[in-house]
Order: C-alpha cells, then structure tokens, then sequence
C-alpha cells in the first residue's frame, strides 16, 4: 500500500468517527428491547448507539470483535441495514457465553453475518510483560482478514485484562483498521493504553472520546507491528531515544541484563554490570551497583539507561535507584527505557 493510499485509509477512519459521533444520538435501539444498565457487563447505551452508526459510517467489510455479547446482535444489524458484504467474527472465550450470544441473534434474525470464534485464553509474553491473549490456533481467525473494525469487549478485567489483544489486533489489522476499546475510563484500560502507546509509538494514534459513560477510546493503526515484530520494534524505539539523548561519540551505561543487541552507531553502550568488556550479570547489592556507575563515569561514561529487561533493577537495588535519583537527572522514563544524565 503506497503513503498516498494509507493517508486516504487514514482519513477514512477519522471521518466516519466524526460522522458516527455526530449520529449516534439518532441510532433507534428500541428493537433490542430493555436497554442495559450503563454499569453492567456489556457496552453502555451509548457505546451502543455509537457502534452502530460507526458501521453505518465505516462501512466494513470484516469486523473482529473480541468478547461476544449484545454488541454482537447491533454490529450484525447495522450491517443489516446498511446491506454490506460483512461478516463479524465474534472471538469468545466461554463457551457459555458463546450461547448466550448466538441465542440473542437467533431472536433478532441475525444469525447469518456472525461466525463465532471459540478461542481459550492463553498466556503469553509480549516485549517484558505476560499477559492473557486468546489462542487462535495456526489458521488464524474465522474469517479471513485483514479487519476493518475491531472491538475489544474482552477478556474480563478478572482473567488477566486486555492488554494482550492489541498486540493480537495487530496480526490482522492493515493501515487505517479502527479499533475501539470499551471501559476505557477503568484504570486496568487505562495502562493498557498507555503501554500501547509506548510500544507502539507513531504506529498507532490513541484517542479517548468524550463524554461516554463507561469511556470509549480508539486506536487508528498506522502501521500494524506483528506479534513476531513487537520485541524487534520496542527495542527499535528504545534505540532511538537512546541516540536522541546521547551525543555521538559519547559513552553510556546500558543495564539491559545483556538482551538488547542494538546498534547505537558511534556511541559506546557499556554493559552493566561489566566484566572484561561483556555483561557480567547483576550486582550483588547496592554497593556494589554503585561502585560500578563510579568506575564507569571516571572512564568517561555520561549516561546510564535501564532497558525494559532490567527495569525492576530500580525497585529491587532501592539504595541504588535512590543514588542515581537523588544525585543525577532522570532525562526519560517510559514503560521502555529510564535514562539518568550522569554529567551532573
């Protein structure tokens, strides 16, 4: 896909969230019957309405949505009303609920656009943390992708949280797939937002839309980063904030428990803790950490930065993390990388 076509993708998916926005208060529900609670397990009211003019706006040919439920039977229907070639792959880990569900389309008559995706949760690393993604076997989702939308209804907040499914998404999303995320105002949500959003970098643009109940963000994919590619980009990223802080030619501590095999062009990353030019493993305690930094600034090194593999150094070493904080400038601080200048 050439820049012009993903630009146009792009600015596909940001309108029709403009138009879905500014509709959404027209979206007749009355044929679901009782609205639910906005407090319940599935998509407040307004999520609802919103999801449902979002179809009508987007018009998508393949919808992914991950956790079945009352927002299957709207994505079917609007796509009903709209008679649109699409099919919504509903990913579901209990199979009970995978019933409750396509009980719901038969009563509606909706059955036909749905393929259901039965798919346990499993537990997998991605970048430095494990967390629950849904095991789609070798063949993948249910219906073919690329998706154009997706919505991350699942898994529950008390089986691991969704932190996972992004990293999923990302396997078969292309430019300009949409994605939203309900319960977006949760603090579980909420970090799982900022972590995609320091993983992903300008691959992704993460917007939290106003005034809905239970909190409503979306995810534009710019450019999907397949699960195999996540640890390769992440450490892309650390390396290039590393280059943006370092001046060329400088010397710099790298505490990365000897996993990142990184270019830093011109400049020396010195392993920490450092044996005859290699990584020698961690420190056995606080002062020795510490006798370690000093040796390295008087053979010239001007920085130290902490890699994702070795960031709970700074919880663990409590006297060391409190030396470089109390006495150095901490220059970055993410999820990936924490960098303290130590010329001061």
């Amino acid at each position: 896909m050439s820049q012009v076509d993903v630009s146009a993708e792009l600015e596909r998916a940001q309108s029709a969230l403009r138009e879905a926005a500014a509709g959404m208060a027209g979206v007749d529900l009355s044929w679901l019957g009782p609205l639910p609670a906005g407090d319940g397990w599935t998509l407040a009211p307004d999520a609802l309405r919103f999801l449902y003019r979002l179809v009508l706006t987007l018009a998508p040919r393949h919808v992914v949505e991950l956790g079945s439920g009352l927002s299957t039977c709207v994505l079917a229907r609007a796509a009903a009303e709209r008679n649109l070639p699409c099919t919504v792959c509903a990913v579901e880990h209990d199979p009970a609920f995978r019933q409750v569900t396509a009980r719901k389309l038969e009563r509606y008559g909706l059955t036909s656009a749905v393929r259901f995706h039965l798919a346990p949760l499993v537990a997998r690393k991605c970048v430095d943390r494990t967390v629950p993604v849904y095991e789609l076997g070798p063949r993948g989702l249910a219906c073919d992708p690329p998706a154009d939308l997706v919505l991350i209804d699942g898994p529950p907040s008390v089986l691991g949280g969704r932190e996972g499914t992004l990293y999923q998404v990302m396997d078969f999303a292309r430019p300009g797939t949409l994605v939203l995320l309900d319960d977006a105002l949760r603090a579980e949500e909420q970090s799982a937002l900022a972590r995609w959003k320091s993983h992903f970098d300008r691959a992704i643009e993460v917007a939290l839309l106003p005034g809905f109940t239970r909190g409503l963000a979306t995810i534009l994919i710019e450019r999907p980063v397949p699960m195999s590619e996540l640890w390769a980009h992440a450490t892309a990223l650390a390396a290039s904030e590393i280059a943006a802080l370092v001046p060329p030619t400088d010397a710099f501590i790298l505490v990365d428990q000897g996993q990142w095999a990184l270019d830093f062009g011109e400049r020396h990353a010195i392993p920490f803790s450092e044996r005859n030019g290699a990584y020698g493993g961690p420190p056995p305690d606080d002062a020795a950490a510490i006798a370690e930094v000093e040796r390295s600034r008087a053979a010239g090194a001007r920085f130290i930065a902490f890699g994702s593999p070795a960031l709970w150094w700074l919880d663990h070493y409590a006297g060391f993390s409190s030396y470089l904080r109390s006495r150095f400038t901490c220059v970055r601080e993410t999820d990936r990388l924490v960098v303290f200048d130590l010329r001061a």
